[in-house]
């Protein structure tokens, strides 16, 4: 199971190249890490000048997101990518997202 769980994670970031606004060049996802647990899933990437850290708490988590933390993770990155391509963003669209700039 956690095995399968990574090769989903992973099939998320594969090979992604996001074209942020105004650039000229892609960037890609890079230095995906997740703590292998479950109960408590969080998942950190880079994109560009910033870390991204999803966290799903399976206990304590919004009726609105997924009921699935890996799917919840793909919506979410899927919007950040979007996001980063139009340079725009709001925090109601990654509820489990966490942004860090640098």
């Amino acid at each position: 199971m956690k095995a399968d769980i990574e090769a989903q994670i992973q099939a998320i970031f594969h090979d992604r190249e996001v074209y942020p606004a105004g650039a000229y060049e892609p960037v890609s996802i890079t230095n995906v890490k997740w703590n292998g647990q479950m109960d408590n899933f969080i998942v950190q990437y880079k994109l560009s000048e910033s870390t991204y850290t999803f966290h799903y708490d399976n206990k304590n988590h919004d009726a609105s997101i997924h009921a699935d933390p890996v799917e919840q993770l793909k919506a979410e990155v899927a919007y950040v990518i979007r996001m980063c391509e139009r340079g725009i963003g709001a925090k109601v669209y990654h509820p489990c997202t966490a942004i860090t700039l640098r």
